[in-house]
């Protein structure tokens, strides 16, 4: 049980950081123009529903319980992975 709270109690805390890049990201919208507005929006748009999808699968951890936890950490783990990578790819192109 220590090891299923101790990755829940990283990933939230990671959820937090990312929550804050996001917002920052998204702060920087007003730089562009209408055109590129709207796919940077999008671009958002796709984070934060990156970032909500992560923090269900953590409550889908968590309710699993340790005797199933390592199957619902791939999802956690697969789930954040795709949030940086899109996170990053925000950056480079935001």
């Amino acid at each position: 049980m220590a090891t299923m709270d101790k990755h829940a109690h990283k990933v939230e805390a990671q959820l937090v950081v990312w929550g804050e890049r996001i917002d920052a990201l998204a702060s920087h919208g007003a730089d562009f123009g209408p055109n590129a507005l709207a796919e940077y929006t999008q671009r958002m748009d796709v984070l934060r529903a990156k970032h909500t999808t992560i923090a269900a699968r953590l409550l889908e951890l968590r309710a699993a319980g340790p005797a199933r936890w390592q199957a619902h950490k791939s999802g956690v783990d697969k789930a954040c992975g795709e949030l940086e990578a899109a996170l990053a790819a925000s950056s480079v192109k935001g």
